[in-house]
């Protein structure tokens, strides 16, 4: 199959289910019961539409505050990427975009880490060793000759060895991340609920991870299973031990760090029956914390990030804009995005 996912299963890291990632439509149940409505909506939909943010009065004000959280060191002209801190006295996320050598090819890492329980210290961490790990996993090996399951498993291995060298922190993390290898592969990996959605040009969007929802039943069981409790607190939110609201992350030593992996491959037609998805040159992709898909839709981020494309906005503009809107949402929380053109 053209896309796929690692299965979830701690005994068996090469087993693979196809018919996965869902669309907006297709859901898998992943993707429809956040469609139906977002945790924090404080204000209309319609602040995610770019004139109404555009038709703020006060246009200095408004560049003044998108040159604040758009980071004007990332220099890969295809890649924007913002942080705002919001209501929160700490800045807690920590994001990436890099280039790597895999395989004797370039390849490029973009990844979005929501710190929590210690100021942003594991998220930290994992934004400066995560890439170079991964990256040296294979040694001399040739791109031809690395399989999806050689990349997939280096991954979770990553991932596990994030969580040991973290160990003596008190808190953790999230992490969404993509890798995209030379021959057009691209591999993303989800741990907690930060996301990473796929912006297609023919009117279709694809979520790529999986949110680890504590009231999701087969993480609550799995949470359970481990002598662990889930306490709901209001609507939507659940909290692992009554503390956090992500039943996967790296660093606390309560919650697996095992991520979700979905690869898809460059210029495959999309046939979710068959389990394939593809993408191509001028789609997009959208890396977040939940403190942007806590106030808004994939739908609302992508209608967005179209509505940016045709008032002529660059891939950093796109990123501060979210970000920005996230806030005008009445986000409560870090908001962190990474906007990758392919």
């Amino acid at each position: 199959n053209s896309s796929s996912s690692i299965d979830d299963d701690n005994n068996n890291q090469e087993k693979y289910s196809s018919g996965w990632p869902a669309s907006g439509k297709l859901a898998g149940q992943l993707i429809t019961a956040v469609e139906e409505g977002v945790k924090n909506r404080k204000k209309t939909p319609g602040i995610f539409q770019i004139g109404n943010i555009d038709a703020v009065e006060n246009k200095a004000l408004l560049q003044e505050r998108l040159e604040t959280i758009i980071d004007a060191e990332i220099k890969l002209p295809n890649v924007g990427a913002a942080g705002n801190q919001g209501g929160r006295d700490e800045m807690e996320d920590s994001h990436v975009v890099c280039e790597l050598t895999i395989g004797g090819k370039e390849a490029f890492f973009y990844g979005v880490f929501d710190g929590h329980g210690d100021e942003g210290n594991v998220a930290e961490y994992l934004k400066v060793n995560l890439p170079g790990l991964l990256a040296s996993k294979w040694g001399n090996k040739e791109l031809t000759e690395l399989t999806d399951g050689d990349i997939t498993n280096a991954i979770v291995e990553s991932c596990f060895e994030m969580e040991r060298a973290v160990v003596d922190i008190e808190g953790g993390s999230t992490a969404t991340f993509v890798l995209q290898v030379g021959d057009g592969r691209l591999y993303t990996a989800n741990v907690g609920d930060s996301r990473t959605v796929l912006m297609k040009k023919d009117d279709n969007f694809y979520q790529l991870s999986e949110d680890a929802d504590p009231l999701n039943s087969r993480f609550a069981k799995r949470i359970e299973k481990m002598n662990h409790t889930v306490v709901q607190k209001g609507a939507m939110k659940g909290y692992v031990n009554g503390k956090v609201a992500v039943a996967r992350d790296i660093g606390l030593s309560f919650l697996s760090p095992r991520p979700k992996i979905t690869f898809i491959d460059r210029d495959v037609e999309t046939d979710l029956t068959q389990g394939e998805l593809g993408y191509s040159k001028g789609d997009y992709l959208v890396l977040a914390c939940d403190g942007l898909w806590d106030v808004a839709t994939n739908n609302e981020v992508y209608q967005a990030i179209w509505q940016m494309e045709e008032a002529g906005k660059n891939v950093r503009q796109m990123a501060g804009y979210l970000a920005f809107g996230a806030q005008m949402h009445k986000s409560r929380d870090n908001v962190t995005v990474v906007v990758v053109k392919l």
